[in-house]
């Protein structure tokens, strides 16, 4: 029969110093002669209410059981919560910014969770580490045995044991208490004590850890360990990562920072990731992993040599960027980003630069508007671009195809996305500084240079006044100008529903027409005027010498051009008078007319009328 849940229990005790909550609960059961902790379970349980009902005495996550243990013990609440995980909430939380003593009270059947990472960190009730030589002091679980990063007894300078010496069964929390193994029911307390007193890295480490955890005295640093300047919650995130990251390349070991030492032998009993090696192992493991964190960054750097195999001969330029790609990956996710404020990330990029290694398209497109990569790497997106240049988005895209713009781009930049390398961009600012030079212009407008001076000729676009006087070459445009130019012209030009095949180009059709006297000017001005149908076969109009125009509108177009000039087709002419219609080409012969200059078949109407009045006068 239960004891009475309203009363406190008969036989009671204090928490020892530094224990754990697993381990009071193992004594008071054998104190109160129970079975095990399955007693006090119920007993917790009594009464309650799914959830509450499952809640584990051991780990509880809720105020309810906490408040219930604290009535059968009669020990205060706090104390019973800062015995169990849940003290290693601040240090397993990314941003350190959870507090032990958070308002758990005030709504204790709210449920108050772990952190995700306190599955990898801790270890379970059922595979405890403990010490020899503490066991043979009082047999009691401490608290700081729960950390599985923690491996050495601060005290007795040894490794802590997670087996039963003799069958080599883990043990449990249960074991320890009763310093038995419960399968061969060896003395623990006699197993073999392997000391690191002579391993000052190793020692460092371990204090660092254990004034993290359990809030021990922390190691004093000095110039040969300075850690960087970030709080203990995100350098032992870090820290962590990079021991698992040790332990998924054994072959690096031999070439690792920090000597792996004793990891030869362990090579073929690691077995996959998830498998958790013995504290005899992983302090060796930690070891290595923290000597990344010392004279920073070098000794992060020197851990990426190893782990990237730059230090094995004969190993491939791919290994190594698989290996790197690895920790790239990882530490471009969100919520390791989120956590350390890109801390690490920073520090992977400064390793790229420093051993020039090539940058990825996949690190730099997320991290292309961040401000410390730009500073770091040289690399500028579109937006800081178009901020430089002062120029627009879609007026810098029409320079990225091709020009000056296209030539600044980061060769591994991805087509559609470009990324661009400031000092080339910066060039193009300082060439840009009075105004675009006409090659740019005709890269910006999508034509060749003459087809540009045309344009001027014919006053439809007009460089800078300081330059209008001086050598094509020299022409500088303002770049507003051009684009309102381009913008006018492009409004002109509507989208065509026919077939692709009836079109021709802008510089073809002008190809054509050269022998009627018609320029790309004159085209583009006959657009402008109304009396040139213009198309484009895209949506919008990617540069001028994509306008398209239909063969059959093109052959009236320079009847009617001329025609605004004042000038008529020779047959035309006589056709129109009801001459022969070689006459006008005896007028040529004769010497009383010329075509206008750039044609061969038009001739100004005046001239004709009075040649023709002259002929029909003569009998």
């Amino acid at each position: 029969m239960l004891t009475d849940v309203t009363v406190p229990l008969l036989r009671r005790t204090a928490l020892l110093p530094g224990e754990s909550l697993p381990s009071l609960l193992e004594r008071l059961a054998q104190l109160n002669h129970y079975s095990g902790t399955s007693v006090l379970k119920l007993l917790c349980q009594a009464q309650q209410a799914p959830p509450l009902s499952q809640d584990k005495p051991a780990c509880p996550l809720f105020g309810a059981t906490v408040l219930r243990l604290a009535h059968l013990t009669q020990l205060p609440a706090v104390e019973l919560w800062a015995a169990s995980a849940h003290c290693f909430t601040p240090l397993l939380t990314p941003s350190g910014a959870l507090a032990v003593d958070s308002p758990w009270l005030s709504a204790p059947n709210q449920p108050y969770a772990l952190p995700s990472a306190a599955h990898t960190a801790l270890r379970p009730l059922t595979a405890a580490q403990y010490c020899p030589l503490c066991l043979q002091a009082m047999p009691y679980h401490r608290l700081s045995w729960l950390p599985v990063a923690i491996t050495l007894c601060l005290e007795h300078h040894c490794l802590l044991l997670d087996r039963c010496p003799r069958c080599q069964r883990l043990v449990t929390v249960a074991d320890i208490v009763q310093r038995r193994c419960r399968a061969c029911q060896t003395d623990l307390g006699t197993a073999p004590v392997v000391s690191v007193a002579d391993d000052d890295l190793g020692l460092f480490a371990q204090a660092l850890l254990h004034s993290w955890f359990v809030g021990a005295l922390a190691p004093t640093l000095d110039g040969a360990c300075q850690l960087p300047a970030q709080p203990p919650a995100l350098l032992y995130r870090l820290w962590d990562y990079l021991y698992r990251r040790l332990r998924m390349c054994q072959e690096a070991w031999p070439t690792w920072p920090g000597a792996a030492l004793d990891l030869a032998a362990y090579m073929k009993r690691l077995g996959r990731p998830p498998h958790r090696p013995p504290p005899s192992q992983a302090y060796y493991l930690y070891r290595a992993a923290f000597a990344a964190l010392l004279d920073w960054p070098q000794g992060l750097y020197r851990f990426l040599d190893a782990y990237s195999g730059r230090l094995l001969p004969d190993t491939p330029a791919q290994h190594h960027a698989k290996r790197l790609a690895v920790i790239q990956h990882d530490w471009l996710a969100p919520t390791w980003r989120t956590a350390d404020a890109d801390f690490s990330l920073r520090a992977f990029v400064d390793y790229l630069c420093d051993r020039a290694i090539p940058l990825t398209l996949a690190l730099a497109m997320p991290l292309q508007d961040v401000a410390w990569f730009q500073a770091k790497t040289g690399l500028w997106s579109m937006q800081r671009v178009t901020q430089t240049l002062g120029l627009t988005r879609q007026v810098l895209e029409r320079f990225e195809p091709y020009g000056p713009v296209c030539k600044c781009r980061w060769p591994r930049s991805h087509v559609t996305k470009p990324i661009f390398e400031r000092a080339k961009i910066l060039a193009v600012q300082q060439r840009w500084q009075n105004g675009w030079p006409l090659s740019d212009t005709c890269h910006w407008l999508g034509l060749l240079e003459d087809e540009v001076v045309q344009l001027v000729d014919c006053d439809l676009l007009a460089p800078l006044p300081t330059t209008r006087h001086a050598d094509a070459a020299s022409w500088l445009f303002d770049p507003h100008t051009v684009a309102d130019f381009f913008n006018r012209v492009a409004a002109c030009v509507v989208p065509f529903d026919g077939h692709r095949s009836e079109l021709i180009l802008l510089r073809d059709t002008a190809y054509v027409l050269r022998t009627v006297g018609i320029t790309h000017a004159m085209l583009i001005q006959g657009i402008l005027d109304g009396i040139l149908p213009a198309y484009k076969w895209y949506p919008t109009l990617p540069a001028l010498s994509h306008i398209r125009f239909l063969d059959l509108q093109t052959s009236y177009f320079p009847d009617i051009l001329h025609a605004r000039r004042g000038w008529v087709a020779g047959p035309d002419f006589a056709t129109e008078k009801g001459l022969a219609p070689g006459v006008v080409w005896r007028w040529v012969d004769a010497g009383l007319i010329h075509p206008q200059p750039g044609t061969r078949q038009y001739f100004e109407r005046q001239h004709l009328e009075e040649l023709a009045a002259m002929h029909l006068a003569i009998p």
